[in-house]
C-alpha cells in the first residue's frame, strides 16, 4: 500500500510545483557548474580526465543536495496532518507506516529526479565546449548523490512524522542542515567526553572519532576510499581526513555510518507518529 502512497506523493509534487521548482534550480545550476568547469579545464589533469568535473559536482551537490532532500521531506506528513488529510487516508486501507515509508519513497524519488538534472546539464554543457566527460564516474556520482539526497528525505520525513506543526518541522529541517554543516556535534561530543574524563584526562583517540560519525564524513570515506584522487572536492563539509583512527575512515565503516542515518531517525519518527493522537 505503500507504493500507492509514494505514487500520490510524486504527482502531488509536481501539482504543488516543487519538483519544477527543484529541477530548475538545479538545471541553472548544473549549466553553470558545466561552464565554469570546461572554461577553466586545465590540461595538465589529463593524467586523471574529469577530475575537475567531479570536484565541481561534488563540491555542488554536498551543498544543494541535503538542504533541499530536507526541505522537500519535512513537511509532507505534518502538512497532511494539520489540514486534516491525514485523518482521511488513515480511513482508507492505509496504516501510518503505509504513510511514512509512501512519503519517504514520494521525496526520495523527486530529490534523484532534481539530482538528475544537475548532472545531466552539467554533462551536456560540458560535452558541448569539447570538455572531457568521465562519463562511468558522472553515473557512479549520480547514483551515489540520490543516495545521499535519500539518507536526507529519510531524516526530514522522520521530522515530519514527529512534530504536530509546520514550523516545528521546518526549524527541525534547517537545524539539523546547520547541526551538520558546522559540525556541531564534533562540540556536543568534546563537551561529553570532558564532561565524562575532566578536561586533562580525556584519552587521545576519543575526541576525534565522533568526526567521522557525521554523514558528511562518512560519504567521504566512502568514496574516497573507493576513488582517492577526489578527496579535495569535499572540502569544508568533509572535514580533515583522520590521521591515526584509519578504523573510523574506512568505506566500511562510512556505510554502516550512513545506513544508521538513514534508519534512526526516521524509526525514531514513526514512533512517535504511531502513538500520535491524531
Amino acid at each position: 500500500m505503500w507504493r500507492l502512497v509514494a505514487r500520490k506523493d510524486v504527482r502531488d509534487s509536481i501539482r504543488e510545483r516543487h519538483l519544477h521548482i527543484g529541477a530548475g534550480l538545479f538545471t541553472i545550476v548544473g549549466l553553470i557548474a558545466g561552464f565554469v568547469y570546461a572554461d577553466s579545464y586545465d590540461p595538465t589533469y589529463v593524467d586523471q580526465p574529469g577530475v575537475q568535473f567531479l570536484g565541481v559536482l561534488v563540491g555542488v551537490s554536498l551543498f544543494l543536495v541535503p538542504i533541499t532532500a530536507l526541505m522537500l521531506a519535512q513537511g509532507r506528513i505534518v502538512d497532511k496532518r494539520s489540514r486534516g488529510e491525514l485523518v482521511v487516508l488513515l480511513g482508507m486501507p492505509f496504516s501510518r507506516r503505509d504513510v511514512v515509508v509512501g512519503s519517504l519513497a514520494g521525496r526520495a524519488a523527486v530529490t534523484a529526479a532534481v539530482v538528475a538534472c544537475l548532472f545531466a546539464f552539467a554533462t551536456g554543457v560540458a560535452a558541448l565546449m569539447l570538455a572531457p566527460i568521465p562519463l562511468a564516474r558522472l553515473v557512479a556520482a549520480l547514483v551515489v548523490f540520490a543516495a545521499f539526497g535519500a539518507l536526507f528525505v529519510s531524516i526530514g520525513t522522520g521530522i515530519s512524522a514527529a512534530v504536530a506543526g509546520t514550523t516545528r518541522a521546518a526549524v527541525g529541517a534547517v537545524g539539523v542542515y546547520l547541526f551538520f554543516v558546522f559540525r556541531l556535534h564534533n562540540i556536543v561530543w568534546e563537551l561529553l567526553v570532558k564532561g565524562v574524563y575532566g578536561a586533562d584526562n580525556v584519552p587521545r583517540a576519543l575526541m576525534p572519532v565522533v568526526a567521522q560519525l557525521g554523514p558528511f564524513a562518512a560519504l567521504r570515506n566512502v568514496v574516497v576510499g573507493i576513488y582517492p584522487p577526489i578527496a579535495g572536492a569535499f572540502g569544508y563539509f568533509g572535514g580533515p581526513p583522520p590521521t591515526d583512527i584509519t578504523l573510523f575512515a574506512t568505506p566500511s565503516v562510512g556505510v554502516l555510518v550512513l545506513a544508521l542515518w538513514a534508519t534512526v531517525p526516521l524509526y525514531l519518527g514513526l514512533q512517535r507518529f504511531e502513538g500520535a493522537d491524531l
